[in-house]
């Protein structure tokens, strides 16, 4: 999973090559991992020449890092400059990655010095999505009600951060928050599928707002049923793979705008943050998969001072595989000059 690029490979002028330090891990990388992501291939297009998005090796969509190289035309990027950014062409699980210059923002020139320690390994595009969340909802002084699926998560949410609302999640949340909100809530942020999604957007107010960060009912074509949105709410569904294949100069500008705010309205450290090294990526997708942890999961590349640990089987497998191309080759040799001397 964890590979290099070729370091002869010619830049085009706007990209950058970046040392990659950290890597954040994210549901759709599971996904991936277990060959459960619902891809939209093109047809007649062979699996190797298929949209990066559709190929199950390609993971690790958000990182951070330090440039190394960069094309003629970029001017806003030095090397040696410490960034963040996103991928989704290449996958982020290498030591190092090549990316567009609009990809990527640096962030010694943009925050302090300690701001920028912490953001290294737990910015991440705010893919941390519930604490980030629940952290801005705060200092603009929003009501906020939050489902947890567990009892630790619930009280990490209280004891952490005050919050009052807090609900299993299992329908109860439905009945619980009507009964406090009679008139509906305004914004929903929701990742829950099926029919919790369903019940969800009966919670809206007039003129509400639902946020759609789920994948499983878009893929799975569920219907959604527009009577709930007719007292002019909306619908939203947010994907930022799609922003950066489409729209990637916008990545650089959100980015910014994350980077700024962070600067201006400092949000505390997204904790806790469980990172990982090389030898444990396999943990680490079990431990997402499991969807019991709290805070952010990052894997360390580049960054990490552990010795790369081999399991003992891996070792032999190696072994045997390095044996029989020994053997195939002396084979092949023999063959050859068998051939020669019957010339």
């Amino acid at each position: 999973m964890i590979s290099t690029t070729d370091k002869e490979e010619i830049l085009s002028p706007t990209d950058v090559e970046i040392k990659v330090h950290s890597v954040g891990l994210n549901f759709r990388d599971i996904l991936k991992g277990r060959g459960l992501f619902p891809h939209m291939e093109e047809f007649g297009i062979e699996y190797h020449q298929q949209h990066a998005n559709a190929r199950n090796e390609i993971v690790g969509s958000e990182f951070s890092g330090t440039i190394i190289r960069k094309g003629l035309q970029v001017k806003a990027l030095n090397v040696n400059d410490t960034v963040i950014g996103a991928t989704i062409h290449h996958g982020a699980f290498k030591s190092h990655v090549i990316v567009d210059q609009c990809l990527v923002v640096p962030i010694k020139k943009l925050i302090s010095e300690t701001t920028m320690k912490k953001l290294q390994y737990q910015l991440h595009i705010q893919h941390g999505v519930d604490i980030a969340t629940v952290q801005y909802c705060q200092k603009i002084g929003a009501e906020i009600i939050v489902t947890a699926g567990t009892e630790e998560k619930r009280e990490y949410l209280r004891e952490q951060y005050g919050l009052k609302h807090i609900f299993s999640r299992d329908l109860s949340f439905v009945y619980n928050i009507r009964q406090l909100f009679p008139d509906g809530v305004n914004v929903i942020l929701n990742s829950l599928s099926g029919i919790f999604l369903q019940e969800s957007i009966k919670l809206l107010s007039n003129i509400g707002h639902f946020i759609e960060l789920g994948k499983r009912d878009i893929y799975s074509q569920t219907n959604v049923s527009l009577f709930q949105l007719r007292n002019d709410c909306t619908f939203y569904v947010t994907d930022l793979t799609a922003v950066i294949e489409h729209h990637p100069k916008y990545i650089q500008t959100l980015l910014r705008e994350i980077l700024q705010y962070e600067e201006q309205n400092p949000i505390n450290s997204f904790q806790p943050v469980h990172i990982y090294e090389p030898s444990q990526v396999i943990d680490a997708f079990r431990m997402f998969e499991q969807a019991n942890h709290i805070g952010k999961l990052v894997l360390r590349i580049t960054g990490s001072s552990e010795a790369l640990q081999v399991e003992e089987e891996e070792i032999q497998q190696i072994k045997s595989i390095y044996a029989r191309i020994y053997l195939l080759s002396c084979t092949i040799m023999q063959l050859i000059m068998y051939l020669m001397s019957q010339d």
